[in-house]
């Protein structure tokens, strides 16, 4: 009994740091209503925003630093961990940039 318990405590606590946080960003400098959705899983270091796969690249107490490339484009997306700011920069084709505030959400639908 003690062997099964402690075998659902060790494979059951994997599930703790496999972690999927989703947000909605809205743009500081846009009128639009629409905002922007976020998602970020940090057990496989990869978040998604404007539909594109960022791999996390840094990942520490207060940052967050993803990039995208490919051969259309290359974005890079920074998120403050304790203010909820997201920069997010497109550098190729075309150079932009903009500045989100993210709140955190629950899932709609799985």
């Amino acid at each position: 009994m003690k062997n099964i318990l402690l075998t659902l405590l060790v494979c059951g606590g994997f599930g703790v740091f496999a972690e999927e946080l989703t947000f909605v960003c809205d743009d500081v400098n846009s009128s639009s209503d629409m905002p922007q959705s976020l998602l970020v899983n940090t057990k496989k270091s990869y978040l998604i925003f404007f539909k594109n796969k960022f791999d996390i690249y840094v990942n520490d107490e207060t940052l967050i630093m993803s990039r995208h490339q490919d051969n259309e484009s290359h974005e890079i997306v920074e998120i403050d961990k304790v203010s909820g700011w997201l920069k997010y920069f497109m550098i190729e084709p075309f150079d932009t940039s903009g500045v989100y505030k993210c709140t955190k959400q629950s899932r709609l639908m799985q």
